[in-house]
């Protein structure tokens, strides 16, 4: 029997030749950072060796260039590491008003969360969590975007403004209009709505909300997480809005070759006992076997 493999990759082309990106020193409101090293090679006509040397990052908004832009010529099939900057860039981009709630992870990839009212209650919402990556040449000799189901998650109903007499060290998550904060480090323009901020479920909160813990659900995930992806993929990624700024394939979530198959050899899990046994339970086995003795 052949066996048939999906995975939840798409490829898509990158642009041909080169495009101009526009570069400046200084950090600015809504400018993302880039490090150097992310710009090798690129730099050098542009700055001095002790400039280089010195120099840690620049700042982009992926605009046309404005006064004092350092304007460079970026090849994004060559220069990887700044075409992931970009990509994201164009990704969080058009899921801005799409999605219900964004959210930058510590990778620094893309969350976006949507609204289950299926599964919500009048004491919190539920939310179906994705993250959207790229990365280069993985499984396809093209750029490819990864999507991955995350689950969900659970933010309270009411903002913390009508919680009352409540610990607030015991909040850690907040969705603030439809951006998520740490409770700790939230900026002054979140301090002063918390009308507005409602706190995400941990485990931790969760008892002293009232809120019970979630049963695991410990059927076979695939089918379901497949659906969600496939979902997912119709709505908002399969259509032209999404591939004018990132043209992925017609075919959709990546199918490899019988070439890319890779058959793990029955023995890789056997671990190794007293007297060259050999084992795959060591709950079991390591009673009737013994440890292994090594001088």
């Amino acid at each position: 029997m052949q066996q048939e493999l999906l995975l939840n990759i798409i490829p898509f082309n990158p642009p041909a030749g080169k495009q101009t990106f526009a570069f400046y020193k200084q950090k600015q409101e809504g400018y993302f950072p880039v490090f150097k090293d992310d710009l090798q090679g690129l730099l050098d006509d542009k700055f001095t060796p002790l400039e280089l040397l010195e120099l840690q990052k620049l700042y982009t908004d992926f605009q046309p260039a404005k006064d004092g832009a350092i304007e460079l010529d970026i090849d994004l099939s060559v220069s990887t590491r700044f075409a992931n900057h970009y990509y994201r860039y164009l990704i969080r981009n058009y899921f801005e008003g799409i999605a219900d709630i964004m959210h930058e992870n510590f990778t620094s990839e893309t969350e976006v969360w949507f609204h289950n009212p299926d599964r919500s209650t009048a004491k919190y919402k539920v939310y179906n969590q994705f993250t959207i990556k790229v990365q280069f040449g993985r499984v396809s000799d093209k750029p490819e975007l990864v999507l991955s189901y995350d689950g969900t998650t659970k933010v309270f109903a009411k903002p913390v403004s009508e919680i009352y007499n409540f610990n607030t060290n015991l909040y850690n998550w907040i969705v603030c209009n439809g951006v998520i904060y740490k409770w700790k480090y939230r900026p002054a323009e979140v301090i002063n709505q918390p009308q507005n901020c409602y706190p995400i479920l941990s485990n931790e909160l969760k008892p002293h909300l009232e809120i019970a813990f979630d049963v695991p659900d410990l059927k076979n995930r695939y089918p379901k997480y497949l659906g969600f992806l496939q979902d997912f993929y119709s709505k908002y990624l399969n259509n032209d809005a999404f591939r004018s700024i990132i043209p992925i394939t017609d075919e959709g979530f990546y199918k490899p070759k019988a070439d890319q198959f890779r058959v793990i050899n029955s023995t890789s899990n056997d671990l190794l006992y007293a007297g060259g046994k050999t084992g795959k339970e060591p709950k079991k086995d390591f009673k009737s076997k013994g440890p292994l003795s090594v001088t």
